[in-house]
């Protein structure tokens, strides 16, 4: 929870600032054509905003990643982080180990960034054809 209330003012702008750039006759064009606010939105909207809407959730995302400071106060001490195992292990002198953790941090940050990819492709273009 702490991850997505830090995060979330960065990735709430993106988006407010690409809505604010669509030109409202676009969406009173697809009303008085008899589409509903639903439909309006899920159609011409959110494919006008898509690149805004990934790149505020991939910000956030890998924000939440290799963040470091919020979560020391907020975990039990059990508990292993990414993040403070990396500062852990070359405090140590195992750099090996500390180089072994951030290739994994930035595996799992790239596979996730890459799915959320795909699933707000998938979900904005479902069932849309593209004609010329």
């Amino acid at each position: 929870m702490v991850y997505i209330a830090r995060s979330l003012p960065s990735g709430q702008r993106a988006g407010v600032s690409a809505l604010q750039q669509v030109h409202p006759a676009i969406e009173e064009a697809s009303t008085s054509l008899g589409a509903g606010g639903a439909i309006t939105f899920t159609k011409v909207t959110l494919p006008l905003i898509q690149s805004a809407l990934i790149t505020g959730v991939t910000f956030a995302f890998a924000r939440s990643m290799t963040t470091l400071s919020p979560i020391i106060f907020l975990t039990t001490p059990g508990t292993k982080i990414m993040t403070s195992q990396i500062l852990a292990e070359v405090d140590s002198g195992r750099f090996g180990n500390a180089f072994a953790y951030c290739t994994v941090l930035i595996a799992i940050v790239l596979v996730v960034i890459l799915l959320i990819n795909v699933i707000i492709r998938k979900v904005v273009f479902r069932g849309r054809t593209h004609q010329r």
